[in-house]
């Protein structure tokens, strides 16, 4: 399967976006247009459907809270959606779709609660929330039906399909200590960690700024 459609709503930089995708999409643009933060609306469903340290709050939480998630343009409109349709095959109808929407309550706790939770299979709507009993229980609204298992047993295999989600960052320092791989752990580069480390245990006179590390112009291709 593969994710064959995008749209996100206020989500960090995007306003509004419709974005459809290939079985492999290159992302490319200059440093702060956007890249990473479309990549990591998958991401974040990923976070969300996780069964050990996920779920929506958790997903927020790690990412600083939903002012750091929240497109600053998003005044009148406080909700962020994201919105992936799921396909067998290329130029095929999607098999699945799954919407998610949030926004904070608005008093009190300011709790994060779900505004809209959607899951469509072959067009049938499956999943639409809120429903009746969130009406009646406002702190179901603070967990996602992606998160419980015992709620996402009709898509399990949505769930399943975003937890095999993986970014990898290759940053562009890797080609001048490129050599030097063999004495690391290949998954801390691919995952863009603790690079600056590398380089200083390495014996580098040049140290790398924290904020040096990960500057690429292109977040070069990703498949889902």
């Amino acid at each position: 399967m593969l994710v064959s459609n995008i749209r996100l709503k206020n989500w960090r930089n995007f306003q509004s976006l419709d974005l459809p995708l290939r079985d492999v999409t290159y992302v490319l643009g200059p440093n702060a247009s956007g890249k990473s933060n479309l990549l990591d609306a998958l991401r974040f469903l990923r976070d969300v459907g996780k069964t050990k340290g996920g779920g929506l709050q958790a997903a927020i939480a790690e990412r600083g809270g939903i002012s750091k998630v929240r497109c600053l343009h998003a005044r009148r409109d406080p909700e962020v959606e994201i919105d992936i349709e799921i396909s067998h095959e290329l130029d095929q109808p999607p098999v699945w779709r799954y919407v998610l929407a949030f926004k904070p309550e608005g008093k009190g706790a300011q709790r994060l609660l779900v505004s809209r939770e959607q899951v469509w299979k072959e067009g049938q709507l499956l999943l639409n929330r809120p429903d009746a009993k969130d009406d009646a229980d406002v702190v179901l609204r603070t967990q996602t039906h992606l998160e419980q298992i015992q709620t996402n047993i009709s898509f399990r295999e949505v769930v399943e399909f975003l937890s095999e989600i993986t970014y990898l960052h290759l940053v562009p320092q890797l080609l001048r200590f490129g050599e030097r791989l063999a004495d690391i752990d290949l998954r801390m580069i691919l995952l863009g960690k603790d690079f600056g480390a590398f380089v200083q245990d390495a014996g580098e006179d040049q140290k790398l700024a924290p904020d040096q590390n990960f500057k690429s112009p292109v977040v070069g291709g990703t498949t889902v």
